[in-house]
């Protein structure tokens, strides 16, 4: 069975029993992985290669993972002779890696076992006030089987002297309330109660891949802090010495004798009348009876009514490690329980490290102002600034990208809007990102993105954080959309695009779906395509369903140089595919995409009205020159029919938001349970026996 793959860091395995097997009559694995030489190429056209490689099994212990790849057919060669035949080469259905071994194969390869894409599903900077501590970790990667991504992760939290690890097999759910959406992903309930009070902690993980190499997040991963995947700090308060001071904040003003204490009741009864007046008590207050002269760890809460953000608060509540949070004194009352802009700009407005939650975020006016802005600077990523259950309504005043201004590590958790004031974008070269978790509304987009995930999304364009494009920022390593629901209701902006050199760390889109509402012009779904000149690597697409306009996929259209782009497309449910190459540019060099082109480590996809370009599977043919395991094709002029429950998208209703539920009569191909790549869709429908390619399955 063809596998999809995976890796990193080197480990020696045992043999899982048996001898290796008989030689296979091919020569030599070439260094690109994929093509093969053969004394008669023509004869070792759909024979089977079996390869030994490295991994670990359901239990996270390695072993050695045996995998038949096939001879899929000849190699050609480039234009102008491409009606022509290479040599002793021919072309396998999947990558052998580097670390492959093939009884009676020299094995050339220089291709790294692919690594996993991750992201935390709970920001950094939490200040835990218990004793368990659930870390949950999103992951995908191109070796995923047997109902998960990834075999097992082992998670750790560490005070530098003392660690506490558990492993996580199987996947849990969790679904987000502003998005309606379920996240497979894995979790683990790590025990703190070794742990100091007001210890200093640090979360980690080990992600072990069906295939490949161990991957350890703080050695194989971004150094901290980082937007990109990196390790977490935490603050054990599990006795709650550390102290947490409550002051309350009354929109109608001040009671007689405002008072700040660490008994809430206490603190409710005597509100202050601003939010700046009691981040100076709150300061005041951890200085006097904590001995700490800022504002970390204190709870500002907002009692119902309309309060004006009039005065900055990052002096009077400056914090030095841990976030001062802001939130609804009533969380069931995010409607009513309002913090409003100021009318005008208010730079350097919060702390480093500033939580806002259960709040109603709304602009007041008309206008270029920035409101909140916690003062990062370039490339740091130690300010955090968070929203989580918020709801941002631009008041119909529309939104501004400066509007939320610098936010070093920006998190949007089970947030939504009532109109978009400009939470996603950027203005100029600000220190502005964007993970967006569990959200409902424009908070993925204007390339400020790092991972989009559980989210529903209004979005259109290059969203993801591309290398180079602003200064400010570090270009976006491994991001990841997963369980995702994106559309946009415009035209020409492609609703999901990528374009950024993409190295081992890769790029994933997993069980998400992309539709093209208002118009077809653009691709709904664009991966380094139109005039593209960036390396790629380790691009993962699997399970996604993409509507109403086309994926245009790894293209080499342009340029004098081979561009080396290679990815893993399976088991998705796509309107059409375009893959252009040497052919449509007429020129000898571009072929840095031919393992695209030949649907290496390709499987199970369906394609309801083929490729703009020649249907079928042949040379020039936009959906590539060999047909792999499982896929189907329909035309422009006799397309698949999905049987969606809604077809919201450019070629039904337009409206956007549509049901992608396949029904009965479904053209879409049946999977084994085997190929599941995680266990439940973002409906929280479980992947079982001959589930359907695409985002979502059939309920029951």
């Amino acid at each position: 069975m063809p596998g999809l793959s995976l890796g990193l860091v080197p480990v020696i395995l045992p043999k899982q029993g048996g001898q290796p097997p008989v030689a296979t009559p091919f020569q030599t694995i070439m260094a690109d992985g994929w093509t093969v030489a053969a004394s008669d190429p023509a004869t070792a056209v759909g024979q089977t290669l079996t390869v030994q490689r490295q991994g670990f099994n359901a239990a996270g212990a390695a072993v050695t993972v045996t995998e038949m790849l096939t001879c899929t057919k000849r190699l050609r060669r480039p234009f102008p002779d491409q009606a022509g035949l290479t040599a002793g080469a021919a072309v396998l259905s999947d990558y052998v890696y580097a670390g492959d071994v093939i009884a009676g194969v020299t094995n050339a390869s220089t291709r790294p076992y692919p690594a996993p894409i991750a992201q935390w599903l709970r920001p950094d900077k939490e200040i835990i006030s218990a004793a368990t501590y659930t870390a949950r970790l999103v992951v995908a990667h191109a070796c995923a089987r047997n109902g998960r991504p990834v075999a097992a992760v082992r998670f750790r939290v560490t005070d530098g002297s003392t660690t506490v690890e558990q492993m996580a097999f199987g996947l849990t759910n969790i679904t987000y309330s502003a998005s309606g959406f379920t996240v497979p992903h894995f979790a683990a309930d790590l025990d703190l109660s070794g742990f100091a009070n007001g210890a200093t902690l640090t979360v980690d993980a080990v992600i072990y891949p069906w295939v490949g190499t161990a991957f350890t997040i703080s050695t194989d991963a971004d150094a901290y802090p980082s937007p990109n995947l990196t390790t977490l700090r935490l603050l054990c308060n599990r006795t709650g010495a550390f102290g947490t001071a409550y002051a309350y904040v009354d929109a109608a003003g001040a009671g007689a004798t405002p008072t700040v204490s660490t008994n809430p009741a206490t603190a409710a009864a005597n509100p202050y009348g601003t939010l700046d007046a009691a981040a100076t008590a709150l300061r005041a207050f951890n200085l006097a009876n904590f001995g700490r002269d800022f504002a970390d760890g204190g709870v500002i809460r907002l009692l119902e009514g309309t309060h004006i953000f009039s005065a900055p608060i990052r002096a009077a509540g400056v914090t030095t490690a841990w976030p001062l949070t802001v939130e609804a004194a009533n969380p069931a009352a995010v409607a009513t329980t309002v913090l409003r802009d100021r009318g005008s700009t208010m730079q350097n407005s919060v702390p480093n490290h500033c939580v806002f939650k259960n709040l109603t975020i709304q602009r007041s006016v008309t206008g270029s102002f920035v409101a909140y802005d916690n003062s990062a600077s370039s490339l740091n990523y130690d300010p955090v600034m968070v929203f989580d259950g918020c709801v941002f309504d631009a008041n119909g005043a529309g939104g501004y990208s400066g509007y939320i201004y610098r936010t070093g590590n920006g998190y949007f958790i089970n947030c939504t809007q009532v109109s978009p004031l400009g939470q996603n974008a950027r203005l100029a070269t600000v220190n502005k990102t964007v993970k967006a978790i569990g959200c409902n509304g424009a908070f993925a987009a204007a390339a400020t993105t790092y991972a989009a995930i559980g989210s529903r999304c209004v979005t259109g364009g290059n969203m993801f954080s591309q290398p180079g494009a602003v200064t400010g920022t570090i270009e976006g390593t491994g991001c990841l959309a997963a369980f995702s629901h994106f559309t946009n209701t415009g035209n020409g902006a492609d609703t999901v695009g990528v374009g950024g050199v993409i190295g081992p760390r890769g790029f994933g889109v997993v069980g998400c779906v992309v539709e093209a509402a208002g118009g077809d012009t653009s691709a709904a779904f664009a991966v380094n395509a139109d005039n593209n000149v960036n390396a790629v690597q380790n691009v993962v697409v699997l399970a996604n369903t993409t509507v109403g306009s086309r994926l245009n996929y790894l293209y080499q259209d342009t340029g004098t140089v081979t561009v080396l782009k290679s990815g893993y497309l399976a088991f998705n449910a796509m309107r059409s595919r375009n893959t252009k190459t040497d052919v449509f540019g007429e020129n000898a060099n571009l072929t840095g995409n031919w393992s695209a082109v030949h649907n290496v480590s390709s499987r199970y996809n369906a394609w309801l009205r083929g490729s703009n370009q020649t249907d079928g599977y042949s040379v020039g043919s936009w959906m590539g020159e060999v047909q792999p395991m499982g896929e189907v094709y329909g035309t422009e002029t006799t397309p698949l029919t999905p049987d969606w429950a809604l077809d919201a998208s450019f070629d039904g209703t337009q409206a956007g938001g549509g049901d992608y539920t396949p029904g009965a009569a479904t053209a879409l191909p049946a999977v084994p349970a085997a190929l599941a790549p995680h266990s439940h869709d973002m409906l929280g429908r479980a992947l079982g026996e001959g589930w359907h390619a695409g985002a979502l399955q059939r309920p029951g």
